[in-house]
């Protein structure tokens, strides 16, 4: 039975949770512009390297583990490869063959990052979204709440929202931070392969700014990927709309080019 292997998957937003156990990789490479290229050194390998895994347990919960291993990282003043902040949380598991997925999931980010500042860089240039996965010396507690309605073939469509806090785990780290995240996804599922595209922001709700609206980051992601096999390849671009800061966006940061491969075994 197919059923595992016919959905249409996120692509920066949370995946979807399997009846499978579900490795994967994804490589997130920054597309700096030509001033920040200048001085933000590259080699052909650089980027974030995101590895998971996902795995059914008991009481319809899945298992999620994830590693960002970054390479390569430059802050235009050194250089330095390493690991970003581990992943260990639980997701619920609806039925495969239902077409209305409502999944909640949680967890921790463990403050694990090394490698120091060019890594937390380019870590967090190379997702924007999901800045927690290379912060330094900080832990995160992460929830999400995801509803995708997904389609053998024709439209599908979802959004998802949730908390995340930032506590730092060293004394001279600054405050506790309280953040939310929302997404929305869309598109449409041919036979063998998906396009679609993702809305995604995040709001800081604990940090003074000068105007209401400086506390929303904003970003679009559209790609394509194959499906209705258990191994899945997708390939999406996302750009940065709105930004805390946007004129540093503007400067350093053209967008991030991403690669993932899914392997699902039955």
């Amino acid at each position: 039975m197919l059923s595992a292997f016919l959905n249409a998957q996120t692509f920066v937003m949370q995946p979807l949770p399997e009846a499978h156990v579900k490795a994967g990789i994804q490589y997130l490479r920054p597309d700096y512009t030509a001033d920040a290229d200048q001085t933000i050194r590259m080699s052909a390998f650089s980027g974030s390297y995101d590895v998971y895994l996902g795995t059914p347990m008991l009481r319809g919960l899945n298992a999620v583990v994830s590693m960002p291993v970054i390479v390569k990282a430059s802050d235009g003043e050194s250089v330095a490869s390493g690991i970003g902040n581990f992943y260990l949380g639980l997701s619920t598991r609806p039925d495969s063959l239902a077409n209305n997925y409502s999944v909640f999931s949680w967890g921790l980010y463990l403050p694990t990052t090394t490698g120091k500042r060019p890594v937390e860089f380019m870590g967090v240039f190379a997702n924007f979204y999901e800045p927690q996965k290379a912060l330094i010396d900080v832990l995160t507690l992460h929830g999400n709440f995801l509803y995708f309605k997904k389609q053998r073939q024709g439209i599908y469509w979802g959004f998802e929202i949730g908390p995340q806090v930032f506590i730092p785990v060293r004394s001279d780290g600054g405050s506790t931070n309280f953040l939310g995240h929302y997404g929305i996804a869309a598109g449409y599922r041919f036979t063998h392969f998906a396009v679609g595209g993702e809305i995604l922001g995040l709001a800081n709700v604990t940090d003074s700014f000068n105007s209401f609206g400086e506390r929303f980051d904003h970003s679009v992601a559209i790609g394509a990927q194959l499906a209705e096999c258990p191994i899945r390849l997708a390939l999406f671009y996302q750009a940065v709309i709105s930004d805390q800061n946007t004129e540093l966006a503007q400067d350093i940061l053209n967008g991030i080019t991403a690669l993932r491969l899914e392997v699902i075994w039955r």
